[in-house]
């Protein structure tokens, strides 16, 4: 049925493509001679996408000590990974941050919640530390987007969004499930195809692809980020902080959480600190 996935996504003549300047920054974020400079300047060929990311930068999720006015401050402060990743994210909303079609699903609290798994995947990445995650940023990154492939449905399969949407409803199962059960693949697969598609890096498909059932990952590659956006997500569901489809909470994935090794005592405090940056960060 994946076959069939592919298919269908191939037969969409309007499948959006990644924006030129969100399709530069995706090479540098995992490019060894990736410059502050040349990050600069890729952002800054954008004036929207500049406004955007300094008022981001300037928010309390930062809680930096000065204004800063240009990108290149920015880089100087919080390093050209961070704002390549940050102006990526913010490209990749632009891109679906709108539809065209007026429904019962509220597109606004979908960002909600994923802007929350965003932050929260960071904040989680923070507490696990540099010895088990290389980039944070990238768990923001695979936080923010591990859901595109609903926005996908919703915008170019939209019959066969409602009727999954609606099934979720009546029948109080999970997305996936309805998923497989109207379309026989879930919205982790177009994901995963689009985000093949558009060339990112092996680890934010993975993200996308894997993130509901971790366990079924074929091996460790990239898995730590994996289980971060896995507990992320279920974290955001469960103290409702926007809505993604989902009115079940998920279990999560035990050996997930052995390998991260958080404490349960800290789970309060990563959702206390992602609720209150969510507040700014969603203003923006």
């Amino acid at each position: 049925m994946i076959d069939y996935c592919k298919d269908k996504l191939d037969s969409i003549q309007d499948l959006p493509t990644l924006p030129a300047v969100c399709e530069r920054l995706s090479s540098m974020i995992s490019n060894p001679n990736a410059s502050a400079q040349k990050v600069g300047v890729i952002i800054e060929s954008d004036q929207s996408l500049t406004s955007k990311l300094l008022k981001l930068v300037n928010s309390a999720f930062f809680g930096l000590p000065q204004h800063v006015s240009t990108i290149s401050h920015a880089i100087v402060l919080l390093g050209f990974k961070e704002i390549s990743n940050l102006a990526f994210s913010t490209s990749v909303i632009n891109t679906f941050g709108t539809s065209h079609h007026a429904d019962a699903f509220d597109l606004q609290s979908f960002w909600k919640h994923s802007l929350a798994c965003a932050i929260t995947a960071r904040c989680i990445g923070n507490e696990v530390g540099s010895v088990h995650v290389q980039d944070i940023e990238e768990a923001y990154v695979a936080g923010l987007i591990h859901d595109i492939g609903k926005l996908v449905l919703h915008q170019y399969m939209h019959d066969e969004f409602n009727s999954i949407y609606s099934l979720v409803s009546q029948e109080n199962i999970r997305w996936i499930d309805a998923e497989q059960r109207i379309l026989g693949y879930t919205h982790q697969d177009v994901g995963q195809y689009l985000a093949i598609k558009w060339q990112l890096p092996e680890v934010l498909v993975r993200a996308i692809k894997y993130h509901n059932m971790p366990e079924t990952l074929p091996d460790s590659s990239h898995a730590i980020i994996v289980y971060i956006v896995h507990l992320a997500d279920i974290m955001v569901k469960s103290i409702d902080l926007g809505f993604s489809g989902d009115h079940l909470v998920p279990d999560f994935y035990r050996s997930a959480w052995d390998q991260l090794g958080l404490k349960k005592s800290q789970i309060s405090e990563i959702l206390s600190t992602a609720e209150i940056a969510l507040n700014d960060v969603f203003s923006i």
